[in-house]
């Protein structure tokens, strides 16, 4: 095809005036508030009932029964909230962060953020660990020290500052407590004192007392006498329980035990018109015990035990009792009657999903799914999995016995058991706004789930996981699908109960074992480690290879396949599922771990291949824990039936070059729209073509790596991605990775576009969990600092088509970006046809842009031509692409 030298240099002159006069437009980001309604403490004084809610705190009006976020509608601007307590001599709420930042608030409304200790030039944390009051002045137990501030000025009044040869471990403080003319503060287990005038700031005068405490919550009484409570370390079983009251003598600077009061605490210790009071569980409830006496406790009254309580507080006078739980504060009266409750009141722009490693898409992409990844309750086996739930010490709830229990089941007995005691919730994202689809109810007064089998005491779905965790296994469930056949009806895998069948946040019913409606392999309770739908709307699940029939050790023995089929035409119908509707995958062993490799992980089952030129569909098995091999199972049968599929164990990885990687450097594996299964690998970032077949018997999997002439391999290699996201507007990749923050590829994967870090956008971590492209173009980020959204700038949409450009007008042969076309109007349809009018492309706008990334529908890139642009419904041409040698 020949064109004029004129026109050419004519137009190769117009698209350079253009390129070059193009500037990229900046993006809107925007994060998500991560509000977990999980409630954390309450705190009742004279005026106000506070609560502490996601490390934010809150006020509650019984009169009008609102709730005011003090953090930020009444102008507190400390951190994340690490620790709490009333000054009830001064009238006033103290409340420190993990940044060091403290928080002052008053009873008559006044705020006073006090930023002297995070501004201290300190290399180590400054994290505020406990708090005191003597007098006018706040005690500060902190990361590098203890530390004492003027409350009227807001400023370091004193503080131990460390000699050049002073231990570390005497330099971090977990506990303190104020008395007359000294600072005690507990390090490494052992009670320490040190004058609290400027003798405090020579570490040498730091005095053990003798005492190893361990763990503790020391409260003072102002006099000399404080309590020391191993509440805070109630669930390690090795260690003895204690409440007890000591007395400190300034003159020997040493102190003697006053009292122990043979009670085991399971709270907090708090105050109210000068009686000291502490939480008890006995008899299948608990009892609150006036601690005021140096000789004896007294029990003030018992209430039945709600599940999984965080926090207590009583009125001796009214004899009112307040119970938190994970969802609800509730309210007693002097006989034990529930006479009201309220649920944490949270913002509606939020997320209470903290720790995001994977997404779930719907197959149209207009929801995504998030969710506390169930396998992150093993921490002894969840590898890169960072969920921050797991190492956050939370208050350990009881109830009737249940923690002993679980303890023993427990190979470290310790407080870092704490993290398996919080709810796993789901988010959905639809248009940008987040809704909580979890399976819970909180409409009773305990706030958790109703019973589920009367049987085993019917634990809350995602307690039971946890509890079922503790007990060493090599795996979780991880897995969440949305029907595609039914929009908003969610199946969601646990490592526990089977498949929950949810519809929004309505449970339709449970698939497991012990409902007769599955038949999976399982050890304690039915674990399923992932769930997804095929092109065809067929269930396909994963069950773990570790619960191997052969074992004559395990309570349930089945000879079932790992991987397992549910037809579509079952799962249309909810209700009538039975185990016998399930078919078990073709040509899989059932044996042992070592016959079928470790294949315990993440289905990625892909649907775009066969309308991209290929022969079958494929199913990819990232497993969790290496061992040499991956599986690869080719689904050539239809509907309900395995026939023709059959499995390939892959052993080895190799690239168009004959380069070879390792099986056990893969990070993540995913399909794009042109059916090509993008894989992230240690060593390098490729994909699996949608036009190779793999023949039973293969060992080998080839894959492309994409390969640009000029700067090599992909920008990504040798990052750790963490999840990979073809865009539907434009066809680029975002990839997350951990560590090196977000990157936006051109569709081939072999020119980076941008890199988004914490230092040139909004997030806040580098260390992404994983990244989802919805249907709009929005780009969805999850990490373990929550949920961010960046939207590309499309442009602002036209009035007319008039002015419609094209970026690059003229490009050479061998150009591997995109054409980015504007000036068009919304939603407007733009086509792309050769000079023969065959038509290559075709798409909406978003705004008054399309970007549209040279691919022709068989999937090939454009070459030597001109191209033109159609747009609007009169399919006039409005704009040409040129491709010249």
């Amino acid at each position: 095809m020949k064109y004029s030298r004129s026109l050419i240099l004519f137009l190769s002159i117009v698209a350079v005036t253009l390129s070059v006069s193009a500037q990229k437009l900046a993006g809107e980001w925007k994060k998500y508030q991560v509000i977990k309604p999980y409630i954390q403490r309450v705190i009742s004084t004279p005026d106000r009932l506070y609560y502490i809610c996601t490390d934010r705190l809150f006020s509650y009006d019984a009169s009008t029964k609102q709730s005011d976020v003090i953090s930020e509608g009444e102008g507190l601007t400390i951190g994340d909230i690490s620790t709490v307590k009333y000054n009830h001599d001064k009238g006033y709420l103290a409340l420190g962060a993990y940044d060091g930042s403290l928080g002052l608030v008053y009873d008559d409304g006044r705020v006073l953020n006090v930023q002297s200790v995070k501004n201290m030039s300190v290399a180590s944390s400054k994290s505020i660990r406990d708090i005191d009051f003597l007098g006018d002045d706040v005690y500060l137990a902190t990361d590098f020290g203890l530390v004492i501030i003027d409350a009227s000025e807001g400023t370091v009044k004193n503080y131990t500052r460390p000699a050049s040869d002073a231990k570390t471990g005497k330099q971090s403080f977990t506990a303190v407590v104020a008395v007359p003319g000294y600072v005690l503060g507990v390090s490494g287990g052992v009670l320490y004192c040190i004058p609290s005038d400027n003798r405090m700031r020579n570490f040498s005068n730091l005095k053990s007392l003798g005492l190893t405490l361990g763990n503790v919550e020391l409260y003072g009484r102002g006099d000399g006498t404080f309590y020391a409570s191993t509440y805070p370390d109630n669930c390690n079983t090795s260690s003895t329980k204690y409440m007890r009251l000591y007395r400190f003598d300034h003159a020997s600077a040493a102190c003697t035990l006053v009292n122990d009061y043979s009670i085991t605490p399971i709270s907090h210790i708090w105050e109210k018109g000068n009686v000291y009071m502490v939480e008890v569980e006995e008899d299948g409830g608990v009892a609150t015990y006036d601690i005021s006496s140096e000789s004896d406790a007294e029990k003030l009254e018992s209430t039945a035990t709600p599940w999984m309580a965080t926090d207590y507080s009583y009125d001796p006078v009214s004899k009112n009792k307040i119970i938190s739980t994970y969802q609800k504060v509730n309210f007693y009266d002097g006989n034990g009657n529930n006479t009201g409750s309220f649920v944490a009141d949270v913002p509606d722009d939020y997320t209470n999903v903290e720790a995001i490693s994977i997404m779930y898409p719907s197959f149209d992409r207009r929801r995504i799914y998030l969710s506390t990844r169930s396998s992150s309750y093993n921490w002894k086996t969840a590898g890169n999995n960072y969920n921050p739930e797991l190492y956050t010490r939370r208050p350990l709830p009881a109830f009737n016995g249940w923690i002993a229990s679980m303890q023993s089941v427990d190979e470290v007995g310790s407080s870092d058991a704490y993290g398996f005691f919080v709810p796993s919730y789901v988010n959905m994202v639809s248009d940008g706004n987040v809704s909580d689809v979890s399976n819970y109810d909180p409409s009773n007064h305990y706030g958790n789930k109703n019973k589920v089998n009367q049987d085993n005491g019917g634990y809350w779905i995602y307690f039971l996981q946890a509890y079922y965790a503790l007990g060493n296994l090599t795996s979780g469930g991880e897995g969440l699908a949305e029907n595609p056949k039914k929009p908003g009806q969610y199946w969601h895998a646990t490592n526990a109960e089977g498949l929950y069948v949810m519809e929004g946040g309505k449970e339709l019913r449970i698939l497991s074992n012990e409902t007769s409606t599955m038949k999976s392999r399982n050890q304690w309770g039915t674990q399923i480690l992932d769930v997804k739908f095929d092109k065809e709307g067929n269930v396909w699940i994963l069950t773990p290879t570790v619960n191997r029939a052969d074992a004559s050790n395990w309570p349930v023995k089945l000879d079932s396949s790992v991987l397992q089929m549910l037809p579509a035409s079952k799962a249309a119908d909810v209700a009538s599922i039975t185990a016998d509707d399930w078919i078990e995958a073709n040509k899989l062993p059932v044996g042992t771990a070592e016959d079928s490799g470790q294949i315990d992980g993440r289905l990625t089952v892909t649907v775009n291949r066969m309308a991209n030129g290929g022969e079958s569909e494929y199913i990819f098995i990232k497993p969790l824990v290496y061992h040499g091999k991956i599986l690869v199972y080719r689904r050539n049968s239809q509907g309900g039936e395995v026939d023709k599929d059959y499995p390939l164990f892959i052993t080895s990885i190799k690239d168009q070059n004959g380069n070879e990687y390792l099986i056990q450097e893969m990070t993540h594996i995913e399909e794009d729209s042109q059916g090509r299964v993008w894989m992230g690998n240690l060593s390098f970032f490729g994909y699996f073509d949608s036009k190779t077949e793999l023949p039973e018997g293969t060992t080998t999997l080839p894959i492309i790596v994409p390969y640009d002439r000029k700067r090599g391999g992909s920008p990504v290699d040798h990052a750790f991605i963490t999840g990979i996201s073809q865009s539907p507007v434009d066809g680029t990749l975002w990839v997350a990775s951990q560590g090196n923050g977000l990157f936006h590829l051109n569709a081939e994967g072999t020119e980076q576009l941008e890199n988004f870090r914490t230092s040139n956008s909004i997030l806040t971590t580098d260390i992404l969990g994983s990244v989802c492209v919805d249907a709009s173009g929005d780009v969805y980020i999850g990490s373990q600092k929550g949920l961010f959204r960046y939207r590309p700038a499309y442009g602002a949409a036209a009035g007319d088509l008039s002015a419609v450009k094209v970026d690059p007008a003229v490009a050479k042969d061998g150009y591997n970006g995109a054409f980015t076309i504007t000036d068009l109007t919304e939603s407007c349809s733009v086509k792309v046809k050769d000079a023969e009018g065959n038509l290559l492309f075709e798409g909406i706008s978003h705004g008054g842009t399309l970007i549209w990334d040279g691919i022709d529908k068989n999937g090939n890139r454009i070459n030597t031509g001109v191209y033109d642009i159609v747009a609007g419904a009169s399919g006039q041409t409005v704009a040409k692409i040129i491709v010249m040698e």
